[in-house]
C-alpha cells in the first residue's frame, strides 16, 4: 500500500486543529502520516498538536525557527515527507473520512500526476452556509499536450481550472522534480504554486466526489494589508512566466486582471477601511504613479466600464468608486450581521 503525506501548515488554530486532525487519522485510508508544521503559533497550537502525536504515531509535529508563512510551511513539510503521495490541508479546514481513498484510487487507476476532487466552503462554524466551489469539469482526463495549450491560462486571469492546493492529491516525484520555491506572499501563494507546477504534469485527472471542507473568511484590505502589492509582484512574476513559455495569449489577462484587482482593493478601503474621498484621492494618485499600471493598459481595449485606469483621471475613478460605494457598503453590513449571528 502507498503510503499519502498529509502537510498541515499550522499557525494559530487552536480552534480548529481538532478537526482537522480527527478528519485525518480517521480516514478510511490508514496508510498516512500526518506532518503538521508549527510556524511560530503564539497561541495553544504547538501543545495540542503534541498531545496528538502522543496517541498517533503517523502525526509528526516540525516547529519553524521563525514565521514564515504557509508556502514555506509547505516546503518543510515536502522536505520531511516519505510518501508516493502528498496532501496539502489548512489547520482550518476538515475532509470528508472518505476524501483520501478517493482520491488515491482516482489517480492511481488513471496514472496520473495529479487528481483534483470537490470542494465546500464552509461560512460558518455550523455549517449552516455552504455551496460547491469547484467548478464541474467537463472532462475526466486531462494530458498534454492540451494541458498546457490549452489549460495554463487559468493561472493568468481565466478559471478553468482550479487554483489552490486544497482538495488534491499530488504525486511525490513530480513536486520533486519541479522543485517550486517557497514564496512569502499573504495573498495568492496558492496561485504561484500552481502555476510554478503545471509545466512538469503530465497528466491530471478529476473526480466529482466532496474531499474538502473549505472554512473561509475573505482577504480584504483589513486583513491583508498587504493584498495590493502582492498582486503586482505576481503580475511581474506572470509577465516572466509568458516570456519564458512564448505564452502570449494569456497577456491581455493578466492586464485586466491587475486593474480588477486595483479597483476591488480601492473599493474595499472605501467600505471596510472607511476611507474619506480625500484620503482615497491620495491613494489612487500615489498609487497610479507606479509605473506597472502603464505597462498593464498598453495595448489593451477598454471594455464597457473604462476598467484601463490610465486612461481616466483621478477625479472621475474616485467618484465612480464612490456612486458603487453606498450600495456595496449596504450589501457588505448585511453579510455582516448574518455572519455574526451564525457565529454567534
Amino acid at each position: 500500500m502507498d503510503k499519502i503525506s498529509v502537510i498541515i501548515p499550522v499557525y494559530n488554530a487552536e480552534k480548529f486543529i481538532a478537526q482537522c486532525i480527527f478528519s485525518l487519522i480517521n480516514q478510511t485510508y490508514k496508510n498516512i502520516e500526518i506532518i503538521a508544521v508549527n510556524d511560530c503559533s503564539k497561541d495553544n497550537s504547538l501543545a495540542l498538536l503534541n498531545k496528538y502525536a502522543e496517541a498517533d504515531k503517523r502525526i509528526t509535529v516540525v516547529n519553524q525557527d521563525t514565521n514564515k508563512g504557509p508556502s514555506h510551511a509547505r516546503t518543510l513539510g515536502l522536505a520531511k515527507s516519505t510518501g508516493q503521495y502528498i496532501s496539502y490541508v489548512d489547520a482550518d479546514d476538515w475532509l470528508p473520512l472518505n476524501a483520501l481513498a478517493i482520491l488515491l484510487d482516482k489517480i492511481q487507476k488513471e496514472k496520473a500526476d495529479m487528481v483534483t476532487g470537490t470542494i465546500v466552503r464552509i461560512a460558518d462554524k455550523h455549517g449552516l452556509i455552504k455551496h460547491n466551489y469547484t467548478p464541474k469539469m467537463n472532462v475526466e482526463i486531462i494530458e498534454q499536450p492540451e494541458l498546457f495549450d490549452k489549460y495554463y491560462i487559468s493561472f493568468f486571469g481565466v478559471s478553468n481550472l482550479t487554483i489552490s492546493t486544497s482538495s488534491k492529491l499530488y504525486k511525490r516525484e513530480v513536486l520533486i522534480k519541479a522543485n517550486i520555491p517557497p514564496n512569502n506572499f499573504r495573498y495568492g501563494e496558492d496561485l504561484m504554486f500552481s502555476m510554478l507546477l503545471h509545466p512538469y504534469l503530465t497528466k491530471i485527472t478529476f473526480v466529482d466526489d466532496v474531499v474538502y471542507y473549505y472554512r473561509y473568511g475573505g482577504n480584504t484590505s483589513v486583513s491583508n494589508p498587504t493584498y495590493l502589492e502582492d498582486i503586482k509582484k505576481q503580475y511581474r512574476i506572470k509577465e516572466q512566466i509568458i516570456a519564458e513559455y512564448k505564452y502570449y495569449k494569456a497577456l491581455p489577462y493578466i492586464k485586466y486582471e491587475l486593474i480588477k484587482h486595483f479597483y476591488f482593493y480601492a473599493l474595499e478601503l472605501l467600505i471596510k477601511d472607511n476611507y474619506s474621498k480625500n484620503k482615497l484621492r491620495k491613494f489612487v494618485l500615489k498609487e497610479l504613479n507606479d509605473e506597472i499600471y502603464t505597462d498593464a493598459t498598453r495595448g489593451i481595449k477598454l471594455d464597457e466600464k473604462g476598467i484601463a485606469v490610465k486612461e481616466r483621471n483621478v477625479d472621475e475613478i474616485v467618484n465612480s468608486l464612490y456612486a458603487k460605494k453606498m450600495k456595496e457598503r449596504i450589501i457588505y453590513r448585511m453579510k455582516r450581521i448574518v455572519f455574526y449571528l451564525l457565529n454567534f
